[in-house]
């Protein structure tokens, strides 16, 4: 039995010499501070890219919201791509990639990451989300592959079951790594089905192979979902590792930042007077 993925989140900072490379451009727009400046300074593609929008909207929510507890939002991303160049990436590909993920990268930006901290509180808080550039995004995605192909090809030399070991290979050749958590786990989303899962790097050690824990059916749902809590960091967030069978679906409800739940406080309030 071998573990998976040798990839660390160092590799997704670093671009390739893929044939399409060059064409992408290099050049990288920062956008720090005032996010609501900020998205009527740099426009959002129009109508069929409505989640780069979305995007946009769902990041001045939440700058507002943290606003008003002290928290200053970090926003910075790269120039949105073009028809063609994520035409590129399709084709490297074999198929389309997820709606939502297509429409993110041309309607809101090649790659962004979003940070804040809240140092004013005792108990604290931050977050760290982001998505890497369509570079470094098919460089996971490829070598992600030809290490899963080899494990599928080869499976009688790496797996005591390797009938059962290939099918889940087989669902794990679909999958582009989003981002790395540490010791070789990481988030991947299903390149067909547009699911968001998370891969265990040892998951050939149990005696059941389970593989892909689902996170979010897609990643519209992913930013929606764990944005509501202006993507806090907490015990069970998007990447946390789930017991052997259990759930990787974090549970938003119960935890700070939650926009949603203040509000509904709020509305609440003057009818208590």
């Amino acid at each position: 039995m071998v573990p998976f993925w040798r990839g660390s989140a160092r590799s997704f900072g670093i671009s390739i010499g893929l044939s399409w490379k060059s064409e992408l451009g290099t050049q990288t727009d920062k956008y720090v501070g005032d996010y609501r400046i900020q998205q009527r300074a740099i426009t959002v593609r129009p109508t069929t890219l409505s989640r780069g929008r979305m995007l946009a909207e769902k990041l001045a929510q939440i700058e507002e919201f943290l606003a008003g507890k002290g928290i200053a939002l970090q926003v910075k991303r790269q120039p949105p791509l073009n028809d063609n160049e994520i035409a590129k990436a399709e084709k490297i590909l074999g198929h389309p990639m997820p709606g939502d993920l297509r429409e993110i990268y041309l309607g809101f930006a090649n790659g962004f990451c979003v940070d804040w901290d809240d140092v004013r509180s005792a108990e604290g808080g931050f977050a760290r989300f982001s998505l890497a550039s369509i570079e470094a995004f098919m460089q996971g995605v490829l070598e992600f592959r030809e290490e899963t192909r080899d494990y599928y090809e080869n499976a009688e030399n790496y797996f005591d079951r390797p009938e059962e070991a290939r099918l889940v290979l087989r669902r794990m050749l679909n999958w582009g790594v989003l981002w790395a958590v540490g010791d070789g786990d990481c988030v991947c989303i299903d390149l067909e089905s547009g699911a968001v899962v998370f891969h265990e790097r040892e998951w050939s050690f149990h005696k059941t192979y389970i593989n892909g824990y689902l996170i979010a059916p897609n990643f519209n749902s992913l930013i929606e979902d764990w944005g509501n809590v202006c993507f806090l960091f907490f015990v069970g967030c998007p990447g946390w590792c789930p017991s052997l069978g259990g759930s990787a679906v974090p549970n938003y409800d119960g935890q700070k930042y939650n926009m949603v739940k203040e509000e509904k406080q709020q509305r609440r309030a003057p009818n208590r007077r």
